[in-house]
């Protein structure tokens, strides 16, 4: 009798303490929400547009907006020269998993701060869930097969938002670029078909190696030739205010 007595004293004890640490362990998880990291990669002629009022505010809106106020934000600002090995220098020294990554930098079709798309496909890999491209023309539709955007998204397996346009950036309560079809988008517009077309601005790749709807498609990002904000184009991007696009 007295060792059945004490084993149910020492079952009803183990039952009291599992049921009073469960209230304790869901005040642990909800007490330590998760922290997003970010990174915002400039050249110095564009370093006053990752401060508060622009690149960085846009990312830091758009998680609290998408996940919760609750969320935590951690945007790593990269100021660089514009060369190939001041880019990878910071593209190295980048956490490995981050929710988005601003790249602002001059750019072409095939090219970016003197990396080509050779280049992209030779960078370390990191976990990337939105890649922001803001130099001109890295997105241009007529070189889809094989721009920078599209070597972006199919090495790190992510959407990738660049401009089919020239860009342009002015600050009111926000940095915002604006697309422009000038006479260097034209040009390489000549370079791959012999009519003129009208410009489609920000656009988004998704990679080929996404398993679902998306895979490998291109789109319009919100309205034709509109000028965003970083907040804008990735909020339009999770909204699914896009257009789908011809891939060939």
């Amino acid at each position: 009798m007295k060792k059945t007595f004490k084993r149910m004293l020492a079952v009803i004890f183990a039952i009291t303490m599992v049921l009073g640490l469960v209230p304790l362990l869901g005040e642990i998880v909800e007490a330590a929400p998760p922290t997003y990291e970010n990174s915002v990669i400039a050249i110095d002629q564009f370093a006053d547009q990752t401060e508060l009022v622009s690149n960085i505010n846009s990312i830091d809106n758009f998680i609290h907006d998408t996940f919760g106020k609750n969320v935590g934000t951690n945007t790593h600002p990269y100021t660089i020269a514009s060369t190939k090995k001041a880019f990878k220098d910071a593209w190295n020294r980048m956490p490995s998993k981050q929710m988005v990554v601003v790249i602002n930098t001059h750019g072409s079709p095939t090219s970016f701060c003197g990396m080509t798309t050779s280049d992209i496909k030779n960078l370390p890999y990191k976990e990337i869930s939105y890649l922001v491209i803001l130099g001109c023309n890295t997105g241009h539709y007529d070189w889809r097969t094989e721009n920078v955007a599209r070597t972006f998204a199919d090495k790190f397996r992510c959407p990738v938002i660049a401009c089919d346009g020239t860009v342009s950036s002015f600050e009111s309560t926000t940095r915002t670029y604006a697309p422009k079809a000038d006479s260097t988008w034209e040009t390489y517009c000549s370079m791959k078909r012999p009519s003129r077309r009208n410009m489609y601005g920000w656009l988004v790749y998704s990679p080929k190696s996404l398993s679902n709807y998306y895979e490998g498609k291109l789109y319009q990002l919100g309205q034709r030739g509109k000028a965003m904000s970083v907040y804008d184009m990735l909020i339009n991007y999770t909204n699914g205010n896009i257009t789908s696009l011809p891939v060939k």
